[in-house]
This record gives structure tokens, C-alpha cells and sequence, in this order.
């Protein structure tokens, strides 16, 4: 599970918000985070973006009851314009969400489409030449009702993570 909140820091009280979320950070691994990565506001907004990862919906929620976390948005509370806006992410989303913790931007567009888009391509090639004995005598709609949850299954828990981790270097410079 990803999870993308979003902060807006008073002005000036950037340098304490960032210490605030190292604290946050070791407190979400103790609740069985994957890891917190830290989107720095554009110049000027004052926003920041908070990304989670858990590995189920269960340690997610626990996350979300903890006495511990609304202990962090109560204590946060002088540091910021209002409470923090969460958006659970899901499919395209998370893909290209790094998973080692680091600050960074998000990565261009185009090269978020080239990869989604040569991934896809790969795929579906693969999975349609491969799958064609069993489904040639099927219609196209019932096919393709087979082959897309295995296709955007592959996609999203195999093919993007890999391809986010290998590229990473370009996807983020």
C-alpha cells in the first residue's frame, strides 16, 4: 500500500518540519513502513509530499490508529497551515515512487510514458502470443477480460517496481 500525504509549512519553520520528519520516518518503520520518501516543496509553495509504503492494507491501518501517529500530527500542529491531506495510490500511481527513503522529484513525464509504454508493449506481446492457443476461440471482449488483470497484475507488482529500481538513475536525474 502507498499512501501520499501532503503537508503546507509555515513560512520559516521548513529546517524544523524536515528534523520533525526523521522522527516521523523512524516511527513509521517501527509500524511497519517500507520506507518514507520526502518530496520538497516547488520554490515558494510550501508543500510538502510524504510518500508510504506498507506492505498490506492491515499494517496500514494499524499505522493510521497508532497512538504514535496522532501524537505526530498533534505535535506537527504549530509547524503547519492545516492537518495533513492523505490520497491512498494505487496502479500508475506507486509505480514510479522510489523505494529507498531518498528526497526527489518526480521524474519527467515523457519518461514515465516511455517506460509504461515499452513495458506494456513487451507485455502484452509476450502474454497475447503466449496465451493465443488457449483464447483464439474466445471473442476479443472475453479476452481481453482474461488478459487484463494479468497484465495490469504483472504490471504493478513485477514489471514497474523492477524497472523503477534499474532506471532509477535516469527516471530521477
Amino acid at each position: 500500500m502507498i499512501v501520499l500525504v501532503t503537508r503546507r509549512v509555515r513560512a520559516g519553520r521548513e529546517q524544523e518540519f524536515e528534523a520533525f520528519l526523521e522522527r516521523v520516518r523512524s516511527l513509521a518503520a517501527a509500524h511497519g513502513s517500507q520506507g518514507m520518501t520526502v518530496i520538497p516543496p516547488s520554490e515558494g509553495s510550501g508543500e510538502y509530499a510524504i510518500v508510504y509504503r506498507f506492505a498490506d492494507a492491515g499494517q496500514l491501518a494499524a499505522w493510521r490508529s497508532s497512538p504514535d501517529r496522532a501524537a505526530l500530527i498533534a505535535e506537527s500542529a504549530d509547524l503547519v497551515d492545516s492537518p495533513p491531506l492523505e490520497r491512498d495510490l494505487t496502479g500508475l500511481d506507486g509505480w514510479f515512487a522510489p523505494t529507498d527513503g531518498q528526497v526527489v522529484r518526480p521524474p519527467a513525464r515523457w519518461k514515465t510514458w516511455l517506460i509504461t509504454l515499452t513495458a506494456l508493449y513487451i507485455l502484452l506481446l509476450t502474454i497475447t502470443t503466449i496465451a493465443e492457443p488457449l483464447l483464439s476461440p474466445l471473442t476479443p471482449p472475453l479476452r481481453f477480460a482474461l488478459l487484463l488483470p494479468v497484465l495490469t497484475a504483472l504490471m504493478t507488482w513485477i514489471v514497474m517496481p523492477r524497472l523503477s529500481r534499474l532506471l532509477a538513475s535516469w527516471l530521477y536525474d
